[in-house]
């Protein structure tokens, strides 16, 4: 898809997992939970004052740097992480940007689910690559990390009927 002229890969991700929505909140917004999500293919450094991701924390309030590391060692990425709304227990919306990306747009929402102990995890992207050449492989790439991030997230609460 082009947005003026320039490439936007647009990717929605849905999971529903058999664990009550703050539990599950509690798992995805902690620094380890996201490494978990991402392990073993990809794992992020975070800053020492981050273990959750809540903006009432100034460092993430301010935004940060972190590595990209394919399976965990190899640097592929530097993002730089800037949260504009953060609904605590229910969403979050990132808005980032990094040495691959020239704008990076990750929306998750943990809302409930049909029943009182499940919820449903939604992830929604919207990236412009900043060389045109890598949509297809930042597409497939992306798009592998989030199934990989998802079936992580079933296996770990379980799958909702």
């Amino acid at each position: 898809m082009a947005r003026g002229g320039k490439a936007v890969i647009r990717l929605t991700f849905v999971s529903h997992v058999a664990a009550k929505r703050d539990r599950v909140w509690d798992t995805v917004a902690r620094t380890r939970g996201v490494n978990d999500e991402l392990g073993p293919l990809v794992r992020m450094t975070f800053p020492r004052e981050v273990d959750r991701l809540d903006l009432s924390n100034p460092v993430v309030r301010r935004g940060f740097d972190s590595w990209v590391l394919l399976f965990g060692l190899l640097p592929m990425d530097r993002h730089r992480f800037g949260f504009v709304d953060m609904v605590d227990g229910e969403s979050f919306d990132e808005r980032s940007h990094s040495w691959l990306h020239r704008s990076w747009r990750h929306q998750r929402m943990v809302t409930e689910g049909a029943s009182s102990s499940s919820s449903n995890v939604r992830d929604e992207l919207t990236i412009e690559p900043r060389l045109r050449i890598l949509v297809p492989v930042i597409r497939i790439g992306v798009s592998a990390v989030f199934r990989h991030r998802h079936a992580r997230l079933r296996q770990r609460f379980g799958q909702a009927s």
